[in-house]
């Protein structure tokens, strides 16, 4: 059953990145593009999140980078901040933040003191749903990679969920069904320091 649902997630949050990034491509290309990341990727990640992911009782910088790498193809290459974007890797260069000037991403040489901090605090948590989304907004908050900080957000709160006997949120959608409402409620949830306001919203507007 685990099995299943881990493919779904990784399948949902990466049919949404291919129709991100693929915009400008034949649609012979895009089912190439797709079918061949599926075709490599799928059984790897499930081995590796059910492997190192779903058996660990503690949440680490490595669960972390591994599912960031598992969410880029070998071929998706992005210059960010004159800086390749290496998968799995914490920046170590600026973002501007795409939410608002009011919420700033942290700065890079803070990034592994902050992670750690987060992840500590997380493993000594009850593994509640609000502490499961209080993680994953201070990710996002921090932003840790120079790019798909919200895909792995969106991964990882699924695979959370699952982990710990919830039924997943499929979080991805929600992005896509009104990305700007999503923002606003992450804003403030963090804000306000009560993620209820974001499972509220995930709550009422279930799709």
């Amino acid at each position: 059953m685990n099995r299943d649902k881990i493919i779904e997630i990784v399948n949902i949050n990466m049919d949404l990145f291919f129709d991100e990034t693929t915009k400008d491509f034949t649609q012979e290309e895009k089912i190439e593009l797709k079918n061949g990341f599926y075709k490599q990727t799928l059984d790897l990640a499930y081995d590796s999140i059910e492997k190192y992911f779903m058996k660990n009782d503690l949440l680490t910088h490595e669960d972390i980078k591994l599912i960031h790498k598992i969410i880029f193809p070998a071929w998706y290459k992005k210059i960010v901040e004159n800086k390749v974007m290496i998968p799995w890797v914490y920046r170590d260069f600026e973002v501007k933040s795409n939410f608002t000037n009011s919420y700033p991403f942290s700065i890079h040489t803070n990034i592994y003191v902050e992670m750690d901090n987060l992840l500590n605090k997380f493993n000594k948590s009850k593994k509640t749903e609000n502490n499961i989304l209080k993680i994953i907004v201070d990710l996002v908050k921090i932003h840790p990679f120079g790019d798909g900080n919200g895909r792995l957000a969106a991964v990882l709160t699924d695979l959370l969920y699952l982990k710990f006997g919830f039924e997943p949120f499929y979080f991805v959608k929600y992005k896509k069904v009104d990305k700007r409402w999503l923002y606003n409620a992450i804003i403030l949830s963090t804000n306000k320091n009560d993620m209820s306001i974001l499972h509220g919203f995930l709550k009422k507007c279930k799709v």
